[in-house]
């Protein structure tokens, strides 16, 4: 397992139960200090060690995000502003929709504060394989639904195509040439509709909003080869 690997993959928590030989469930006060401690150094080192390889990490700038997965291959397809009043000052927020034309991989992402990434999720689809186990490591277990079916005989049948998504702020590189080593991206999504979620946080504080409406609209304002990856009716 590479360093890479190992920094994502690292459990700060269970570190400490280890260390310590008790859950943490019966931490005391200094215990919990410690766990705190010992999480703030373990993100701080995976955080340096991220943008040293040119990787997404919490904490990054917007402008180090947009070049990023712009020399990845993502393109435009949705830039808009909105307003958000946060400690009694209003603030200029983006939101954006990339996609990768070829790879059929779609971004949404927010900013927080003008200039730093508030969230964001990566959306796409694989196809299926036969090592289930080796592909559910590589999407990092962040598939909707099962990866498998059962024939009438009680065969296990794995699924065409298979949808994902994964959180844009650590390691996202490092996660897509993980699926890409052991499968192929689907340049044009099949089968199941996905969920999508492409609301900024200023609207999921509207009452009775329609996340489903909401993300539709968007999509109908990108171009049309996003909208052929996706195959939405919209």
């Amino acid at each position: 397992m590479n360093l890479t690997e190992q920094l994502l993959n690292h459990d700060s928590i269970a570190q400490v139960e280890k260390e310590l030989g008790k859950h943490h469930s019966e931490f005391n006060n200094l215990d919990n200090m410690y766990m705190l401690f010992k999480g703030m150094k373990h993100n701080k080192r995976t955080s340096e060690h991220l943008k040293s390889i040119e990787d997404t990490y919490f904490g990054m700038s917007w402008d180090y995000f947009v070049n990023l997965i712009k020399r990845y291959g993502f393109v435009e397809g949705l830039t808009y502003k909105f307003k958000h009043i946060s400690f009694g000052e209003e603030n200029e927020e983006q939101a954006i929709i990339y996609y990768h034309p070829s790879k059929g991989l779609v971004i949404w992402a927010e900013t927080y504060g003008g200039d730093s990434v508030n969230g964001g999720t990566l959306y796409g689809m694989v196809k299926g394989i036969e090592d289930w186990k080796t592909l559910s490591k590589a999407l990092d277990h962040c598939s909707h639904g099962s990866s498998a079916y059962y024939d009438e005989n009680g065969q296990m049948i794995m699924k065409e195509c298979i949808d994902f998504s994964v959180d844009i702020r650590k390691g996202l590189i490092h996660r897509l040439n993980n699926i890409e080593s052991v499968t192929e991206f689907m340049p044009q999504w099949k089968d199941e509709e996905p969920f999508l979620w492409f609301v900024d946080y200023v609207e999921d504080k509207e009452p009775g909003y329609d996340y489903k409406e909401i993300t539709k609209s968007k999509i109908k304002r990108c171009p049309q080869e996003l909208q052929n990856i996706i195959s939405l009716e919209i």
